[in-house]
C-alpha cells in the first residue's frame, strides 16, 4: 500500500505542475560586403638589342638595311577591369651619329625606326592587337580591353628595311619604349 500511495502522490505533484510555454527563437539577416581595387601588372620586357643587317656589297643598294631585324618575346599581362593598352616609343636614333648623317642628309640618317606590336598570346585572345611605329608622327598607339584580362601576350619589335629609306650611319643607336595598361 505504501507503494501505491507514493505513486498517486507523485502522480499529483507531476499533474499539478503549471505548464512552461514552448522556448522561442529569433534570427536576423545582415550583409557582408568586399572591395577588390583595380589592379593591372605587366612582366618586365626583355631588352631588345640588334646587330641591324646593312647591305655590304657596292652599287645602288649599299649600306642600306637589307634585312628584317626582329624579337619576339612573351610577357604577362593582366587587369581586373577593362583598361586601355599603350605602346609608345621613340626612334632609335646614333647621337653621336649626327654630324656624319648631315654630311649627306638626302642618302644618310642618324635615325632607325621601328615597330611594336602587342598582340594576344592565342588568336582571339582577351587582349586587342596594338601596333606601334615609330615612323608615325604620334609613336604612340593604343587598344581598349572590353573587360578583365590575364595572358601571355606576344611582344614583337621588328626594324623593317621598308620603313628606313635611307642609309644608317656606323654606331649604337638607343630608344625607350614603353607599354602601358591604363583606365580607359
Amino acid at each position: 500500500m505504501k507503494k501505491f500511495a507514493i505513486a498517486a502522490l507523485a502522480a499529483t505533484t507531476v499533474l499539478a505542475t503549471p505548464a512552461y510555454a514552448q522556448s522561442a527563437t529569433a534570427s536576423d539577416s545582415f550583409n557582408i560586403t568586399g572591395n577588390v581595387q583595380n589592379e593591372c601588372s605587366i612582366d618586365d620586357p626583355k631588352d631588345v638589342t640588334f646587330n641591324i643587317n646593312i647591305n655590304e656589297d657596292s652599287g645602288a643598294n649599299a649600306l642600306l638595311i637589307n634585312a628584317n631585324s626582329s624579337d619576339q618575346q612573351k610577357i604577362w599581362v593582366s587587369c581586373n577591369y577593362a583598361t586601355t593598352l599603350t605602346v609608345s616609343g621613340t626612334e632609335l636614333t646614333n647621337a653621336g651619329g649626327a654630324a656624319a648623317a648631315a654630311n649627306d642628309p638626302n642618302d644618310f640618317t642618324n635615325v632607325i625606326n621601328y615597330f611594336i606590336k602587342l598582340e594576344p598570346g592565342t588568336a582571339g585572345g582577351p587582349i586587342p592587337q596594338v601596333t606601334m611605329n615609330t615612323k608615325n608622327a604620334s609613336n604612340t598607339a593604343s587598344g581598349n580591353a572590353v573587360g578583365a584580362f590575364h595572358d601571355q601576350a606576344k611582344l614583337n619589335v621588328v626594324i623593317a628595311p621598308g620603313d628606313n629609306p635611307k642609309r644608317p650611319v656606323a654606331g649604337q643607336y638607343t630608344a625607350v619604349a614603353t607599354v602601358t595598361l591604363g583606365a580607359l
